[in-house]
């Protein structure tokens, strides 16, 4: 996004990677970007980022990415990680949107951006749990809801050389990306 003249506020979890990227962008792109080293399952760093979607007018676009994945099958999975998965890819997205919103719609504009999975529509292809959270990501922007205003749930078809994409499909070297 800052290669398109975007400035950027990137939020994760590890400040230091967090850093290293936005170094990198600013020196490649010379845009501003902020960072904030929030945990999303953590309220009250939910609370930060919810508050600075409401409060800081320069936002035009959100992208909503965070998100964390699970392959075992449900019932060899840990009820507790599934539920802060549901809560991160479900309810921290709703949130996100909720926070956001409002602003885009005073403002007269803005975007949010939605990052679902094929698993949207292959719920078998990974922990079912995964796919239906993946699902109501894709379902959310069947219809416009949200007035107007630009919101997209992109699925992503290709491999991607991810953190996420490498522990459950192996390298993707070579292979179409999803951008």
């Amino acid at each position: 996004m800052a290669k398109r003249g975007y400035d950027l506020i990137l939020v994760a979890r590890n400040q230091s990677r967090l850093t290293a990227l936005a170094q990198r962008l600013k020196n490649e792109t010379g845009r501003s970007v902020e960072t904030i080293a929030a945990d999303l399952n953590d309220k009250s760093d939910l609370a930060r980022i919810e508050a600075t979607l409401r409060t800081n007018p320069s936002i035009t676009l959100l992208v909503n990415n965070a998100g964390v994945g699970a392959a075992a099958p449900l019932l060899n999975s840990d009820v507790d990680k599934m539920d802060e998965m549901i809560r991160l890819n479900v309810g921290t997205l709703t949130r996100l949107i909720y926070a956001a919103a409002p602003g885009f719609v005073a403002r007269g504009g803005g975007t949010i951006v939605n990052i679902a999975s094929m698993a949207a529509i292959s719920p078998e292809t990974l922990n079912r749990l995964y796919g239906g959270g993946k699902a109501f990501v894709l379902a959310l922007h069947q219809r416009r809801s949200i007035t107007s205003h630009t919101v997209a749930s992109v699925q992503c078809r290709y491999c991607r050389n991810t953190k996420f994409e490498s522990k459950f499909r192996g390298n993707c070297a070579g292979k179409p990306r999803c951008v």
